[in-house]
């Protein structure tokens, strides 16, 4: 299975080694979670113009808590699967394909849930991708 999923990541980031292939998919996290940052500022922005003032702050901090929460369940489940992995070095890998896939989907979410309308209007960025495809 390990050999599958090394092929694989070898297709997405070549290298000949297991930290080169892990430096490149540490950038690609680095360049996700940037993407992810950017949606998440812009549905901060739709939130403090389109909230009344009064219902602002509290969806605000709803909203705040709930990334917050969402970064300690990727950082458990993704341990999770590193410790899975422990015996081998692609331990690293397999972890860091698990934060590109949470945060891909977490993007993915926030866009659904806060730059999307429930009419044709256009969403106020582009739909991400799912994380289904690293």
């Amino acid at each position: 299975m390990w050999m599958i999923v090394a092929m694989a990541a070898a297709s997405v980031c070549p290298g000949t080694t297991t930290p080169q292939v892990e430096a490149c998919f540490a950038q690609k996290l680095d360049a996700d979670a940037a993407t992810m940052a950017r949606y998440r500022e812009a549905a901060l922005d739709r939130i403090a113009k389109t909230e009344p003032s009064a219902a602002r702050w509290k969806v605000v901090a709803a909203y705040l808590d709930a990334e917050k929460q969402w970064k300690a369940y990727r950082d458990a489940d993704c341990g999770a699967v590193y410790e899975n992995w422990s015996q081998g070095s692609i331990r690293g890998l397999m972890a860091l394909q698990c934060k590109r896939r949470l945060t891909q989907q977490r993007t993915h979410a926030i866009w659904s849930s806060w730059l999307t309308f429930a009419d044709n209007s256009p969403p106020v960025l582009p739909e991400p991708p799912t994380g289904q495809q690293l």
